[in-house]
């Protein structure tokens, strides 16, 4: 994941934030922008980033909404990515992105099905 970037105000051209995603933007707009360009990373850590109990960086919406950002990001990859190796990279992203997450997700489907479920006994407006 990129924390910081420098760019030049050349390179990132007319490129936007994608406002559908609820996390991850910087990260989708900075390999959108980088997109068949060289970089340079600096391999160790500059700074400590500290998460608390309660943030909302921390919270579980925050947390569904990495998941439904991750998800775009990498199947915007699997799709666009100049490379196969690219493409390989963030497919296997995205199968362990599912894959760590499978409990989580099936009690996500269940409190879905318990809401249409409690809607569906709801009497219907005229």
């Amino acid at each position: 994941m990129l924390n910081t970037a420098i760019l030049r105000r050349s390179t990132i051209g007319n490129s936007m934030f994608d406002t559908r995603l609820r996390w991850g933007e910087d990260w989708d707009f900075l390999l959108r922008v980088l997109k068949g360009k060289t970089c340079g990373y600096m391999g160790e850590p500059l700074y400590i980033y500290r998460i608390r109990r309660g943030s909302i960086t921390n919270s579980d919406s925050s947390q569904w909404y990495s998941f439904d950002s991750l998800v775009r990001i990498y199947s915007r990859l699997i799709a666009e990515a100049p490379s196969f190796y690219l493409r390989l990279a963030a497919a296997k992203r995205l199968f362990r992105l599912f894959y760590v997450n499978i409990r989580s997700l099936r009690s996500l489907v269940e409190s879905w099905r318990s809401v249409a479920t409690e809607e569906s006994r709801l009497p219907r407006r005229s």
